[in-house]
């Protein structure tokens, strides 16, 4: 841990009054405000007045006052004897989990000082205290991911749905199992509680990849949503199961198979209201959710409306009933 003082304001003050001493802070003073500023990253990233067209422009987390990934940075004081030009509060990019205000910081809702200390890495360290330069893995060089959608734990959604409403695919497993040690169809999006250990096979592939962004830029520019949501066709070759146990058909037996429309058209709103690539310049947030209700309402038709959200079963899609006989 160093202190902010020491470390983010380090180069910020010229150390003499010679010229390369000047142009040095003049450097750290312009890659600091790239590194850190909230103002520069909402323009660069999060602007519609440059085109950017950016999912961060629809979400509530980059609000001014929204503390989760910022802080309100006072730039002031003395750095190694040589006072700051300057006196002023920048609202910094940050993930504040382990940092240690100092004792007056500690009574305010998201505020740093000069004598907080905070966890830099060697890289960063460099960046701020002896070579300034633009952090390529920083925060504000558009590396910020967020949450993922809360949606995906409340409704506990199952691989299958997500496969649906995903705008284009880029994995692929083959697997053979044999015994009778249960399943993990029921486990949850990302939620693996241990590791598994079967008797059989399982085969990944290395992936077309010029054929998936050649996908996904024709998702992009279909205007008519061909793909999304993924249709019959195209869905009984994301996921061919066949289940058959001491005789018996297990498919009736497996959540994992069944898809509940609801859930698709709560997650294609995700994708609408974040202004995904396959949605932008198609059409207004109201229109595209009412084309995603109709196509939805064709390809998986609701049967449960009378039951409440959490209760619903889901029903196995069409085009997997259609094709287990096939198989």
């Amino acid at each position: 841990m160093v202190r902010v003082r020491d470390s983010l304001f380090a180069c910020l003050a010229p150390r003499d009054d010679s010229e390369k001493a000047l142009r040095r802070a003049d450097k750290a003073q312009t890659t600091y405000k790239l590194n850190l500023l909230r103002s520069i990253f909402m323009e660069r990233f999060a602007s519609a007045v440059h085109g950017t067209d950016s999912p961060w422009q629809n979400t509530d987390m980059l609000e001014a006052d929204n503390p989760e990934w910022q802080r309100s940075l006072k730039v002031s004081g003395s750095v190694g004897g040589r006072r700051l030009p300057f006196n002023r509060v920048d609202r910094i990019m940050c993930c504040p989990e382990d940092v240690q205000p100092c004792f007056r910081c500690k009574k305010t809702k998201d505020e740093l000082c000069g004598d907080c200390q905070i966890p830099l890495c060697w890289g960063c360290e460099t960046a701020f205290i002896f070579s300034p330069h633009v952090i390529p893995m920083g925060h504000c060089d558009d590396n910020i991911w967020g949450y993922s959608t809360n949606l995906i734990a409340k409704y506990k959604v199952r691989w299958l749905e997500a496969a649906i409403v995903t705008p284009v695919w880029t994995s692929v497993m083959v697997f053979y199992v044999e015994g009778d040690g249960g399943h993990l169809f029921d486990e949850q999006l990302n939620e693996q509680r241990w590791r598994t250990s079967v008797r059989g096979s399982c085969v990944s592939y290395m992936m077309p990849w010029d054929d998936i962004v050649r996908e996904l830029l024709k998702n992009c520019e279909d205007k008519e949503l061909h793909d999304l949501p993924r249709r019959g066709a195209a869905l009984k070759y994301l996921m061919r199961v066949h289940l058959n146990v001491a005789g018996h058909d297990m498919e009736k037996h497996v959540k994992g198979l069944r898809v509940r429309p609801f859930v698709l058209l709560k997650l294609l709103a995700v994708l609408i209201d974040s202004n995904h690539e396959a949605f932008q310049g198609k059409g207004s947030a109201l229109d595209l959710n009412a084309r995603m209700k109709s196509l939805v309402q064709q390809e998986c038709p609701e049967t449960e409306e009378h039951v409440p959200e959490e209760q619903r079963l889901g029903a196995i899609p069409a085009a997997h009933a259609r094709s287990r006989g096939a198989l």
